[in-house]
């Protein structure tokens, strides 16, 4: 078993990550701490979790069906960078981050951080999660001190 290798599948999960081997932007880029557990979580998979019923009723929790969900306003999803078949647009717009620690905030950073909040509410819906009233702020509020 030691030295069989990985199946294509985690292949597959692990080059959609980023193509090249450096630290993931959502470790350094301007945000909340609750903002970076977001991006981290999804980033890990852990949400959305367990597949369970989505609040919704439609189908279950899933990747794919926040695609479709109701409860996800979908603007959202229209405010991402537009992604390549077969990439997941969150996915998609993670590994779309500027690797300098300086570069400017993408236009869809808020839309991406309120998204994952969203699916982070529908994924526990028994807990409170606070909204943060401009999601991205961190960043955008360092773009402007960079820019003056």
């Amino acid at each position: 078993m030691l030295g069989s290798r990985p199946s294509s599948a985690s292949i597959v999960l692990l080059r959609a990550c980023r193509p090249a081997l450096v630290v993931d932007p959502i470790l350094y880029v301007p945000a909340t701490r609750a903002e970076r557990s977001l991006l981290v979580r999804w980033r890990l998979g852990w949400l959305p979790g367990k597949p369970e019923d989505c609040p919704c009723g439609r189908d279950r929790r899933s990747r794919r069906h926040f695609l479709e969900c109701d409860l996800i306003p979908s603007f959202l999803w229209s405010d991402l960078p537009r992604c390549p078949p077969g990439s997941y647009p969150i996915d998609f717009a993670l590994s779309s981050l500027p690797l300098g620690r300086s570069a400017r905030c993408p236009p869809w950073w808020s839309s991406l951080l309120l998204m994952l909040w969203h699916i982070q509410r529908l994924c526990r819906p028994d807990s409170f999660y606070a909204i943060d009233s401009s999601p991205g702020a961190s960043w955008y509020s360092c773009c402007s001190r960079n820019s003056d």
